[in-house]
């Protein structure tokens, strides 16, 4: 499917999730940068957290942050690394560039 509509829509999290730690955690926020990238699959495209050191730019944690599947671009949990849960939709990817979706999906909050 499209991704120019995924890649809109993590730019779109990622911002909100770097305005969202600077408010809360501002000395942490100095020394970190927090993006979301997207990895290419033939049914999924995985949504990995990436946590990299300001000055550096050393990666030092990478999580999956959730699936998308490209078929009709539905959001899943992470179930691990490698895999969605099946059983936890968390709507479409456009639902990533609304932050009070986003915030929900970052801290689990229903």
């Amino acid at each position: 499917m499209s991704s120019t509509a995924i890649q809109n829509a993590i730019t779109r999290a990622t911002e909100i999730l770097r305005e969202r730690m600077a408010k809360e955690y501002p000395s942490l926020h100095k020394h970190e940068e927090l993006t979301i990238e997207a990895e290419y699959g033939k049914v999924y495209a995985r949504l990995v957290m990436v946590r990299r050191d300001r000055e550096t730019g050393n990666i030092y944690s990478r999580s999956a942050w959730g699936f998308v599947r490209l078929s009709d671009l539905t959001l899943w949990k992470a179930a691990s690394w490698k895999s969605p849960a099946k059983n936890a939709s968390r709507g479409l990817i456009g639902d990533l560039m609304d932050q009070t979706r986003v915030l929900q999906w970052q801290y689990s909050i229903h």
